[in-house]
């Protein structure tokens, strides 16, 4: 109502601003959004994740609170309680998937020194942010893991951050990177420090971390000796990522799978006729629709548009005394060779050290009537006589359209162009061949009809996905070597079309081509190049595959507020465990 006296407006309850023209958050006694939170335009909170945008009329006018870390609720008046692993899904064979993240500092030329320091930007699981103090460009194992481990509130338990940092020379003839590891091997890139880090008491799916090179306000705090600095660093997860949700929970009993090398695949090998009959089983539907089911175990084969998704646990510690490594080494502790080896380890004066209840890792399966056929690379990094527990979803996956070539670098970037890509979560669309004339590789479910130009599914926001190189007339060893070792499941964040522009090919500035890009929760761990499409003997664009998770039945979400084992007093944030359970996160069995 118009006060015309004063010529103010008095808004009705719901609504504020000068002249009533938007809603207003909640509050109470503590103020706006109970003081734990800020009031924000839908446009302003769209924004906040992952640049999304929002156009629509009310876009000024609907309004919302974003929550202070802590709190939720529409009002931010609840208090979230602390975070832990449902203690109950551990067994013999099940283990956590925990967090694991590389980063690295590499310039883009050789003889080139490094000064400075930077600080670690750690997320914990509600989404706040935790800043290390300063570290060295080159701190040791020790110096990273204290830094974490010394976050306030307990953010990162004590002794248990698992630390590898590779010991390789920055310009050298390997340019400080190992070809046989690195899941993007490129000369003209020279990395000068590289961590892995894993935090196996950090349960849940966490933001990935950050680098901050300011600690001097809007100075930089880290350097390179060159005229203009090419100093970057790359962050990515390389196949192991937290999750609150098991979607592929399903443990095949009875049976255990090793894995060897083939020119064009991996390959998953079962010991016996029963052991394919029991893995049958389990695999069981591919596609979603159980109607075209064969033999009696009821499964599908699978093939490239409907691929297994299979999640591989090594059984190393259970099976057998083991006499070597997980990669086939015999020069090891023969007292700790029941457990299978890793180079995360907590004692950083160790290279090597025994690792128990190591995470699972996904691989992607069909069966060509005569093999198991495998679309990643794990073979490469263990024995051909290490045993896996494999387990299997109610899921499926969809590839979307093998007409959509999906890639982060193209063969018209230059070596600079292509090296600031590397390990991005933005992966670009375009016509992986001349079939659709006229398609430019879209895979929004906005823009897309299912049938026309090739596609079989189409893409939304927070969906599931893999992205994988492959075709369906030959894959060859050139897509194998393009796919990562350990795959991803990354959810889709947003997807766009974004304006015109030359930074692939010049030849394409004013050309609607290259302008559909997919951006993903998590950077990727490997490199599509697209060079022409897939007719072109260089080109190695992959193709996106949706996840449709199981039914909820057929999950198991372990991760959560007091471990799913309490309740959460939204007054005080503090748990209530249910009998039988103990801690602040009730993720502890009572004796």
């Amino acid at each position: 109502i118009s006060d015309r006296q004063s010529g103010n407006c008095a808004c009705f309850e719901g609504y504020d601003g000068s002249a009533c023209q938007r809603a207003s958050c909640p509050s109470n006694a503590d103020g706006v959004c109970s003081g734990h939170g800020t009031c924000e335009t839908i446009k302003e909170i769209a924004a906040r994740d992952f640049n999304n945008i929002y156009k629509l009329w009310d876009e000024d006018s609907t309004m919302g609170c974003v929550c202070d870390s802590g709190y939720t609720g529409s009002d931010c008046s609840e208090r979230l309680c602390k975070w832990g692993a449902d203690p109950l899904y551990y067994d013999d064979s099940q283990n956590i998937r925990f967090t694991n993240f590389t980063y690295q500092f590499y310039t883009k030329a050789a003889g080139v020194d490094l000064t400075g320091n930077y600080s670690l930007t750690f997320f914990d699981a509600h989404g706040e942010n935790w800043q290390t103090a300063a570290l060295d460009w080159n701190a040791d194992c020790a110096t990273v893991t204290a830094a974490l481990e010394e976050l306030p509130n307990n953010v990162i338990p004590a002794d248990s951050v698992l630390c590898y940092k590779s010991e390789s020379t920055d310009g050298g003839v390997t340019h400080g990177q190992d070809s046989t590891v690195e899941p993007i091997y490129d000369t003209a890139m020279y990395v000068h420090s590289k961590y892995t880090l894993a935090f196996p008491q950090n349960p849940g799916k966490l933001q990935q971390i950050a680098i901050n090179k300011f600690l001097d306000g809007t100075r930089p705090t880290l350097f390179s000796d060159e005229a203009t600095s090419t100093l970057g660093w790359q962050i990515y997860p390389n196949g192991f990522i937290g999750e609150n949700v098991d979607m592929v929970p399903d443990l095949c009993e009875d049976v255990l799978v090793t894995l060897s090398t083939d020119t064009a695949h991996h390959l998953l090998e079962l010991p016996s006729a029963a052991a394919i009959k029991l893995f049958k089983k389990c695999l069981g539907d591919g596609n979603g629709n159980t109607a075209d089911n064969v033999d009696v175990y009821n499964w599908d084969f699978g093939d490239i548009y409907n691929p297994h998704l299979i999640k591989l646990v090594d059984a190393t510690q259970d099976t057998s005394i083991a006499t070597t490594d997980n990669s086939g080494d015999t020069d090891i502790d023969y007292a700790l060779s029941r457990y299978p080896i890793s180079n995360l380890c907590a004692d950083s004066s160790v290279a090597t050290c025994h690792a128990r209840n190591p995470p699972g890792f996904f691989a992607v399966t069909y069966f060509d009537g005569t093999d198991f056929r495998v679309f990643s690379r794990a073979a490469k990094d263990y024995s051909t006589s290490t045993q896996f527990y494999v387990y299997t979803t109610k899921g499926h996956l969809q590839m979307v359209n093998e007409e959509s070539a999906a890639f982060t670098t193209s063969a018209q970037d230059t070596a600079s162009n292509r090296i600031s890509r590397y390990y991005s979560n933005i992966v670009h669309l375009t016509n992986s061949s001349e079939v659709h004339d006229g398609y430019l590789g879209n895979v929004d479910c906005e823009t897309t009809t299912v049938g026309v130009n090739g596609a079989l599914d189409c893409l939304s926001k927070n969906d599931y996905v893999m992205v994988l190189s492959t075709t369906s007339s030959a894959h060859n060893a050139a897509d194998l070597a393009a796919n990562p070792v350990y795959p991803n499941l990354y959810q889709v964040k947003k997807i766009s079309r974004e304006p015109k522009s030359d930074d692939f090919d010049p030849a394409l500035e004013d050309s609607d081509a290259l302008r559909y890009q997919v951006v993903l929760d998590y950077s990727m761990n490997t490199n599509f190049v697209w060079a022409d499409g897939k007719a072109s003997a260089t080109d190695t664009s992959g193709t996106f595959y949706k996840f449709y998770p199981p039914a909820a039945a057929n999950q198991y979400e372990y991760a959560g507020e007091c471990s799913h084992r309490g309740l959460c007093n939204t007054k005080t944030g503090l748990c209530e465990c249910f009998p039988g359970y103990a801690s602040d996160n009730c993720g502890e069995v009572c004796n």
